[in-house]
């Protein structure tokens, strides 16, 4: 049995309940925070908990309990672009929490209009300690 206890919550995956789109770095296409279809990993959502509580590492000498929040952006071919902490636990957890999104497969974009797009997710990720 692992040690580690991991969920991940994805109710928050898109952040408004409103059209909103943000321009990044990346290109000047619209992201999109609210949309018809969200994106989804590979899977569903219990394919992405398996993927993470088989791939995570609770940090060496790490104590703290929580949880992290990652923003990112699921592109319009699924990649992930834009990975970052929007809402921080510890260094250790945050960089755990962004190398487990890193990893990830390419997701099934998000859909507006029945056309992929841009779509900001936030994904909260769960550090705790199993008794």
């Amino acid at each position: 049995m692992k040690k580690i206890l991991l969920t991940a919550i994805f109710m928050l995956g898109i952040s408004a309940a409103k059209a909103q789109t943000t321009d990044t770095t990346k290109t000047k296409e619209p992201v999109f925070t609210s949309v018809e279809q969200v994106p989804v990993f590979p899977g569903g959502l219990r394919k992405l908990a398996m993927f993470i509580d088989e791939n995570f590492k609770y940090p060496k000498g790490e104590t703290i309990e929580g949880r992290v929040y990652v923003l990112f952006v699921v592109e319009k071919d699924g990649s992930l672009s834009d990975i970052k902490i929007a809402k921080s636990l510890s260094e250790a957890t945050d960089a755990e929490a962004l190398r487990l999104i890193k990893m990830s497969s390419p997701w099934k974009p998000g859909t507006r209009g029945g056309q992929p797009v841009r779509v900001q997710y936030v994904l909260p990720i769960n550090f705790k300690h199993s008794h």
